[in-house]
């Protein structure tokens, strides 16, 4: 682990000998654990060093963090909106960058804000049925 509690950019278990940006990998901790504004943060960061070809990516996938912040805070037409728009950017990468499955992981996330609309029901959602970002080895 990191200073900072993080471990580092390697993640033998999932995706062998590559090696991803520390920022990059760093957000999807935050954003696994559901800690969206901090993902979306640390993704910003890295979207404004990052190379041109890669901005829209990025861009996605802070969308999707704000996506999932409107969701918690009851604001699912905002939500909604957001997720269409990072759907839309990180479908311009393919089926797979930067070992992110991007299908998979849009239609979840498409799925989880369509969900349900009730606070009961967004707290079970909230609990059980969050995207997970899963980084697969680049070929």
């Amino acid at each position: 682990m990191s200073e900072h509690g993080f471990f580092p950019a390697r993640l033998d278990t999932m995706v062998s000998d590559v090696v991803f940006a520390p920022l990059y990998l760093k957000g999807i901790r935050f954003f696994n654990r559901g800690d969206f504004f901090e993902a979306h943060d640390v993704w910003e960061e890295l979207w404004m060093q990052c190379e041109e070809s890669e901005r829209l990516f990025y861009q996605g996938l802070i969308q999707a963090a704000v996506s999932l912040l409107h969701f918690e805070n009851g604001n699912h037409i905002g939500a909604r909106k957001l997720c269409r728009s990072s759907g839309e950017k990180l479908s311009l990468y393919g089926p797979k960058f930067q070992g992110l499955d991007i299908l998979p992981f849009s239609e979840a996330l498409q799925s989880h804000v369509n969900s349900s609309t009730g606070s009961e029901q967004m707290i079970r959602s909230r609990l059980t049925g969050l995207p997970i970002i899963r980084l697969h080895k680049i070929r």
